[in-house]
């Protein structure tokens, strides 16, 4: 939420989205409770906190599965085990694995430079596959264009998209630094097919797919529940099928990818033990910077390492880990949340290493009168930040968007105090002041325009 508030808060935030708890301790595996996981998803459905399916597989073999929610509220369409969400950045891992396997058959290597695929981007000569991979390239990250939320929804040709971003300056020279950018795998997926010859959706499922068995993955443009796929939601008083969803020739193979939790296991434990990569790649792929390998990066549970990814979509959400030292794969998909994701993986990982936690309690909101969340309303701003964001109030409740974002419905439970916990975002409002306070590992005091 909000990624351009600076570089260092957005990592902070991501990074305690991904990873949770990260505490040396030691911790013992013993049998899932899966009655006490079924009665945890039960008091989320229960408040409408969330729509969620997870998976948890131990030495590849499934131990758990459960689904709440709805693929389609409108529809009255119940999301099942089989349903399937869009899993964001997760397709990178998969890119990264295509990627990887062509290198194996000598097709291209990790010091190629960008210029032997398109020699007009900034310092194509001086970008390398591996810096792509790392997300260490320094090209501007097409997602953040100001202009995006206009142009996301809409078919765009590889030209289009290329265009887009060759006229701008690095963020910084390449290999200096990480800094997350989908443009590495928008590049990476053109690459791909033009060393190949097929398609990313040919390639993904000649390569991947079928070796494994997955039964629920698929590169394709989608928002279909009849079919078991899930629609995006967001939630006002009740869940609402968002309008639209990022077309297929925009997300690629940073973002393209349809799936399961079941089959994100299935994948992750392939990565590893089902000789999917050379030991010599895997090697390579899980050496770890700034805590990102190629295409993969660290999800950390107290002492335990595990390796895997999050991903982010119109409002899907998803994590998926697998730790290789003890055999647990863990998986969470959400097509509209309104509890944090991380926190439902820990949870799954707390029952896989033998560790307890408490049933959460949710306090009733504030109620406000329509008059006092008009007084919350109107334009924010702060000479530090790049956006301006915009309150409006709807449905009881008050409706938030920054510049370039989506908009998201905050809770309360102390007067004046707005949270959105997805983000760790907190906003309080003094309206006789004009002043909305925004804190997001950072304070800022914005004044109403």
């Amino acid at each position: 939420m909000f990624r351009a508030i600076t570089e260092a808060l957005r990592s902070r935030v991501l990074f305690s989205f991904l990873c949770g708890s990260f505490f040396f301790t030691t911790v013992y595996a013993q049998e899932f409770d899966r009655q006490y996981f079924d009665r945890y998803l039960s008091v989320l459905d229960s408040v409408q906190r969330c729509m969620v399916s997870v998976a948890v597989h131990k030495d590849g073999e499934l131990v758990y599965s459960s689904a709440i929610g709805q693929a389609d509220a409108l529809q009255e369409i119940q999301a099942t085990e089989q349903t399937q969400y869009r899993i964001g950045s997760i397709s990178k891992v998969f890119t990264s694995v295509l990627f990887l396997q062509l290198m194996e058959e000598g097709k291209v290597q990790l010091d190629a430079p960008l210029s032997l695929f398109y020699p007009d981007l900034p310092k194509a000569e001086e970008i390398t596959m591996e810096m792509l991979l790392r997300h260490r390239s320094g090209l501007f990250n097409y997602t953040a264009l100001d202009d995006f939320m206009r142009f996301k929804d809409s078919v765009h040709s590889n030209e289009s998209l290329l265009a887009r971003i060759d006229s701008l300056p690095l963020d910084f020279d390449p290999g200096s630094r990480y800094a997350y950018s989908n443009t590495n795998y928008m590049l990476l997926t053109f690459i791909l097919e033009r060393l190949s010859g097929l398609s990313y959706a040919e390639l993904l499922d000649k390569r991947i797919v079928q070796p494994l068995g997955l039964k629920r993955t698929v590169y394709a443009q989608g928002l279909h529940p009849e079919m078991g796929q899930a629609l995006s939601h967001e939630f006002s008083d009740e869940w609402r099928p968002i309008n639209g969803e990022t077309h297929l020739t925009v997300s690629l193979g940073a973002g393209g990818i349809w799936s399961t939790p079941q089959d994100l296991n299935r994948f992750l434990f392939g990565i590893f033990h089902s000789g999917l990569l050379k030991e010599s790649s895997l090697k390579e792929m899980t050496k770890l910077s700034d805590r990102y390998g190629l295409g993969i990066m660290s999800i950390p549970y107290y002492a335990q390492e595990g390796y895997g990814h999050r991903g982010k979509i119109d409002f899907f959400h998803a994590i998926a880990g697998h730790f290789p030292e003890d055999g647990w794969t863990v998986s969470v998909a959400s097509n509209g949340c309104r509890e944090s994701l991380n926190d439902i993986a820990i949870h799954l990982l707390d029952l896989c290493y033998g560790k307890t936690f408490d049933l959460p309690v949710f306090e009733e909101g504030i109620i406000y009168s329509e008059e006092e969340l008009t007084s919350f309303c109107g334009s924010y701003t702060h000479p530090d930040l790049p956006f301006t964001i915009e309150v409006r109030s709807a449905n009881g409740g008050l409706i938030v968007q920054a510049t370039g974002q989506s908009s998201f419905r905050p809770e309360s439970s102390v007067r004046n105090v707005f949270e959105f916990s997805r983000a760790q975002l907190k906003l309080t409002f003094h309206p006789e002041r004009d002043l909305m306070i925004l804190e997001q590992g950072r304070r800022f005091e914005m004044h109403r325009d």
